[in-house]
């Protein structure tokens, strides 16, 4: 009798204790944004299929791109034509058990940021049996871009196409779309002759607004966190020819400093002439260089290649100066013209390789 008794206790002790666990699972999983205000505008029942967070699918397609130009007066943006899908499996609007209406028009909640719109339209909402509700726009308009040019020139330019949204990323999401993925036409014939499209990636960023707080729960105020889908169309940058064409001067200069081993060493000074214009014919190339890229204040691969073939002018001077003098005035390897030219010559190709590559 006193095992059953003992029984019974532990089989109520058991079912108390699976009873406060259920109810403590069951308040841990509540989600207070189907419960109205102050949690949300909207209230939900248990009969409504709306579920938080909605999820918007976004599909980009870039059809032009123009005026991106690093030389033209405005240059921190550029000229584009796209058209974009946000798919839903909702419709544009909602009705809840209430009777209230849920605005579900991607456009109360997805902004697509840009500068200026010369045209935009066409925004409708097709039914799709896969995809359920597509809301399409096509866009023509300026972008804002900010210039890397620290690998000029053969710099690759990264254009940002941002999709933001304006509520807390527990009410909306934006996705890349899977069954669309977005893309871009590689056959651009007004992108600037030098410039491929290389590749369209997509990153995703939370922005917190600090100053912008809201209650998501019982004692649970936080910042509204706020999401950014942003593809990044790669544009490279063909840069072999840009590369003759602004450093050919320079090129040149250390050629004819180059150029002073082959005189004979009697002629020292017409050896002297020679270096000197070599000095200037480089200073000269990298003003030149310095004039096709104002504004710039970051340290480029063109001012490195400029600074070098000046350096190496110099070099080949201090070797022309130095296989004059009978004593060494700084220990050096090259000790005749024939040295002086072959190393030299690795020595400026080598440097001008690691700088290309780097």
């Amino acid at each position: 009798m006193r095992s059953i008794i003992y029984l019974l206790i532990i089989c109520l002790f058991n079912s108390s204790m699976i009873n406060i666990y259920a109810n403590t699972s069951k308040d841990s999983i509540i989600d207070f944004r189907r419960y109205g205000e102050p949690y949300s505008p909207y209230k939900l029942s248990v009969d409504d299929s709306l579920a938080y967070p909605i999820l918007y699918n976004v599909s980009l397609n870039i059809t032009n791109i123009k005026d991106l130009d690093f030389g033209k007066a405005n240059n921190s943006e550029f000229f584009s034509e796209l058209f974009y899908d946000i798919a839903s499996k909702y419709s544009e609007e909602f009705i809840t058990s209430y009777n209230d209406t849920i605005p579900l028009d991607p456009r109360n909640w997805i902004e697509f940021s840009f500068i200026s719109k010369e045209w935009g339209g066409n925004f409708g909402m097709d039914y799709d049996l896969n995809s359920k509700y597509i809301f399409t726009e096509n866009f023509k308009g300026t972008l804002d871009h900010r210039w890397d040019m620290r690998d000029f020139p053969f710099d690759t330019q990264e254009l940002k196409y941002t999709f933001s949204t304006s509520v807390d990323t527990s009410f909306v999401k934006i996705l890349e779309s899977i069954k669309a993925p977005s893309q871009y036409e590689e056959n651009n014939d007004f992108l600037q002759e030098g410039y491929k499209i290389t590749s369209l990636k997509h990153v995703v960023n939370y922005v917190s607004t600090k100053n912008d707080k809201a209650l998501f729960s019982p004692g649970n105020e936080r910042p509204i966190v706020l999401q950014e889908l942003t593809y990044l169309l790669e544009v490279s940058r063909s840069g072999f020819w840009t590369y003759i064409k602004f450093f050919f001067g320079g090129f040149l200069s250390f050629l004819i400093s180059w150029f002073v081993f082959l005189i004979p060493p009697q002629e020292f000074e017409s050896r002297t002439n020679l270096a000197v214009a070599a000095v200037f014919g480089g200073l000269g190339n990298k003003y030149f260089v310095e004039e096709a890229l104002p504004n710039v204040m970051v340290l480029t691969k063109a001012d490195i290649i400029n600074n070098l073939i000046i350096l190496l002018i110099v070099f080949n001077i201090l070797i022309m100066i130095k296989l004059r003098k009978s004593k060494a005035i700084f220990p050096t390897y090259i000790n005749s013209d024939r040295e002086a030219l072959i190393k030299t010559a690795i020595i400026f190709v080598v440097c001008n390789l690691m700088v290309v590559f780097w």
